[in-house]
């Protein structure tokens, strides 16, 4: 499993970057077409939902991985993934 994150992290176990030096904001692919795999990568490494969208994600995550804690106080596949790290 990775997470997904922005140009400004490094790869790394468990974090995935898209590629530095190609095209990474959704709004330069308007009217271009992929010319390699990078490119191809990094267009669909970004996400296209509006701000508001995004918090709405981000918050729902957060009340889900809140209650599953609640429920659940040890989790043996997050403690043996996080052993793996």
């Amino acid at each position: 499993k990775y997470f997904f994150v922005d140009v400004g992290y490094t790869n790394g176990p468990g974090f995935l970057a898209p590629y530095r030096g190609t095209r990474y904001h959704l709004n330069e692919w308007i009217g271009n077409t992929c010319q390699n795999y990078t490119k191809l990568f990094n267009l669909h490494h970004v996400s296209n939902f509006d701000i508001k969208t995004l918090i709405r994600i981000i918050n729902a995550c957060f009340m889900l991985h809140n209650f599953i804690r609640g429920e659940q106080q040890s989790d043996p596949i997050l403690e043996a993934q996080d052993l793996e790290f």
